[in-house]
């Protein structure tokens, strides 16, 4: 009554990265859709099939709340005690407690470790493949000292400031609503970061005494042209610094 290292250790990288890709039904649905399919090879046996059900669940609800990267070792904590009670269980339930290994206890103990700096390492370059920006990638790019976000409070203070305030209406806004605040959040950060080639054009950066505001000097046509460019530009600093797809949309769409 133990499963395959390669088996259990499969499961808790499926569960691991579906769930933080797509969510723990997602989560859930993977880790049951993987014993299922190994319960169709001949001779699959039941314990085995029981136990990489359970520590893929174990697996999906150790880091369905996950909120930073750091919080992955304390995964791997929960995850190696119950790889190891679950052992120990599932080695009484077929009478051969005895028989136990140090192979087995081994394996156990370094799974959920080998899974999760499997899941770290795979997951910057499986997230573009799919498509999805996960949580634990918004919020590093929530972090005000993004080297990004540092240039705009030194190039243009204003933009920044008022960046920050959109943030935190649209994200309180989002969670009322019941959408992903944490994606709100960060794209209110950035949407307007092209305005940092230009930032003396944008009021909330001029200051009094410094000369006035520079569209007095302009046409309305010029003045509109400089100011639509800020899109432009944005999305072009956006691609530059590799920000994921979710939060470049950001960058046009908070225009219509």
């Amino acid at each position: 009554g133990c499963p395959p290292p390669a088996d259990a250790l499969w499961q808790a990288l499926v569960a691991l990265l579906t769930t933080v890709l797509f969510k723990d039904r997602v989560g859930y649905a993977s880790t049951t859709l993987l014993v299922a399919l190994l319960a169709l090879l001949p001779d699959a046996p039941a314990l085995d099939l029981v136990a990489l059900e359970l520590l893929g669940v174990a697996t999906v609800v150790a880091v369905r709340r996950i909120q930073k990267r750091s919080q992955f070792y304390q995964i791997i904590g929960f995850l190696t005690l119950f790889s190891f009670v679950l052992l120990l269980v599932m080695r009484s339930a077929s009478g051969q407690m005895a028989g136990t290994s140090g192979t087995e206890l081994m394996t156990a103990l370094l799974t959920p470790a080998v899974a999760v700096a499997f899941a770290l390492f795979l997951l910057p370059l499986v997230e573009p493949l799919v498509g999805i920006c996960s949580d634990l990638t918004l919020l590093e790019l929530s972090d005000l000292n993004h080297p990004l976000l540092k240039r705009m409070a030194l190039e243009a203070p204003g933009t920044y400031h008022h960046s920050q305030v959109v943030a935190q209406l649209a994200e309180n806004g989002a969670r009322a609503i019941g959408t992903n605040a944490l994606q709100v959040r960060v794209g209110a950060l950035f949407h307007d970061i092209g305005k940092m080639l230009k930032a003396e054009y944008y009021v909330e950066n001029q200051r009094p005494g410094q000369g006035g505001n520079k569209h007095d000097e302009l046409s309305p046509s010029m003045s509109s042209l400089i100011i639509a460019a800020h899109v432009r530009d944005g999305i072009e600093l956006a691609r530059k610094w590799r920000l994921p797809r979710e939060v470049i949309d950001f960058i046009p769409q908070h225009h219509g």
